[in-house]
């Protein structure tokens, strides 16, 4: 099992990778099919599961589900060309929102998911509530504030952490 620091650095790659890519929507899909990123992003998302589920330490299980979260959204919130998401593995999708969904029923979620969360909602409403039963979380979400990011973390706090921390670092920055 790769550690997140792994995960990460493969995730940064990605998206150089993708970074690179130019034209219009259908040129980029044609490239990242071919270049197998794609692919290569879902391989990098099921890592994330993996360690969302069973990462030697809970601070590490509890970034690679932010992490994995994160990615499930943005399939729904973004064309594949310009995410670099495409069809992710429907299993590991369903395995990332029960670990959610248990962590709702658990009541542990952090500070940080308490703030993502509602706003993911917010953005594309069934990205995260795309499976029948998260009952839990489908009730968090709507008790949560989608505006409460705007003061709940200073952008060096995102830095190194993927997809998830360019998304929130280039929010901060338009606010």
């Amino acid at each position: 099992m790769m550690t997140i620091e792994a995960l990460g650095a493969w995730e940064d790659r990605l998206l150089r990778q993708l970074g690179r890519c130019r034209g219009s929507l259908e040129d980029r899909d044609g490239e990242l099919t071919r270049t197998g990123l794609y692919a290569d992003y879902a391989a990098l998302f099921g890592g994330y599961v993996d360690l969302a589920q069973a990462a030697p330490r809970p601070e590490e299980r509890l970034e690679a589900l932010k992490r994995a979260v994160f990615l499930t959204w943005y399939e729904g919130a973004e064309p594949a060309p310009l995410s670099g998401l495409a069809e992710l593995p429907e299993l590991a999708v369903r395995r990332t929102l029960e670990l959610l969904e248990e962590r709702c029923r658990r009541g542990e979620l952090d500070h940080e998911l308490a703030w993502m969360l509602p706003w993911y909602h917010a953005v594309a409403e069934q990205s995260l509530l795309r499976l029948p039963g998260l009952r839990c979380l489908e009730r968090e979400i709507g008790t949560l504030d989608p505006a409460a990011w705007e003061s709940a973390r200073r952008p060096d706090t995102f830095l190194g952490r993927g997809a998830m921390g360019r998304y929130w670092l280039s929010l901060r920055r338009a606010a």
